[in-house]
């Protein structure tokens, strides 16, 4: 029988949805991850039962020895989806971009807004574990926030960052895919504001089911697509790994665990485990 153990703070007011768990039959390993306190999770699980894993990005690399922790780390890097996943490269929201490292931006940022042309970039780090969320940011305002960004994050000067130019989105949708099957889905910010519901665009769905069914490259057999809305039709904005991506409010809780449980015990048997 499938179990989970789970992070209670990748859930919304570190509440864990234990009645979720309860009614879909589902038994579970509550843990409390505190970074640069814990050092060890110590799970009353075996590491040869079909186990899901479902915590923070901060904890997710002490528990990978499990079954069911779908995080390939470097599959969520944007060099690597962008350049396998088998769609058009237009069909990805920042489509119109270039890698440098934090060094460089450091040493002469002027460099990008002049080569775009632009007063305002989007940036983000290339890997999927984010060192920093992505954001537009101005000529003017640049230094300063390299400044904070590499006193907060503690930003090495090799990593790799992502720059493009910014895009105007409607709103955004995620969506949880299951052995090529979307799962579920919830819109989480609309107009720029965050804004959790299920009333989920059918052209961002008819798209996801497009990507699905063409590309022989999926980065796991669970994972997570963000959409973005634009005027020039739906685009991808980036690509997560399942065990530690939050599933907004208009995802039914108890739904989906039913619906991993099924997809990782089948997968399991399958492996001959």
């Amino acid at each position: 029988m499938v179990k989970w153990i789970v992070d209670s703070f990748i859930f919304e007011d570190a509440k864990i949805p234990e009645n979720a768990f309860k009614n879909a039959g589902i038994e579970f390993f509550k843990f409390d991850y505190i970074p640069f306190l814990t050092d060890k999770i110590e799970v009353p699980y075996s590491t040869t039962e079909p186990i899901v894993v479902y915590s923070s990005i901060n904890a997710v690399n002490h528990l990978r020895s499990f079954y069911g922790c779908y995080y390939r780390e470097l599959s969520y890097d944007c060099n690597v989806y962008m350049a396998l996943l088998e769609v058009p490269p237009t069909a990805f929201l920042n489509h119109d971009h270039l890698y440098c490292t934090f060094g460089s931006l450091c040493d002469d940022y002027n460099f990008y807004y002049d080569m775009f042309g632009m007063d305002e970039l989007f940036f983000r780090p290339n890997k999927g574990r984010k060192e920093f969320t992505g954001y537009v940011i101005s000529r003017d305002m640049m230094r300063s926030e390299l400044s904070a960004i590499e006193y907060m994050y503690n930003m090495e000067k090799d990593s790799m960052i992502l720059v493009s130019t910014p895009k105007a989105i409607l709103e955004e949708t995620r969506f949880i895919i299951g052995n090529r099957e979307i799962l579920g889905a919830s819109r989480y910010r609309v107009g720029g504001e965050l804004h959790e519901d299920d009333k989920v665009d059918q052209a961002c769905i008819n798209f996801v089911n497009d990507i699905l069914k063409k590309s022989y490259w999926v980065p796991d057999d669970l994972f997570v697509i963000d959409i973005a809305v634009t005027e020039d039709g739906p685009k991808i904005v980036e690509l997560n790994a399942f065990s530690c991506a939050g599933w907004y409010a208009g995802i039914n809780q108890q739904d989906m665990i039913e619906k991993v449980s099924k997809i990782v015990e089948r997968n399991f048997n399958n492996n001959g485990e």
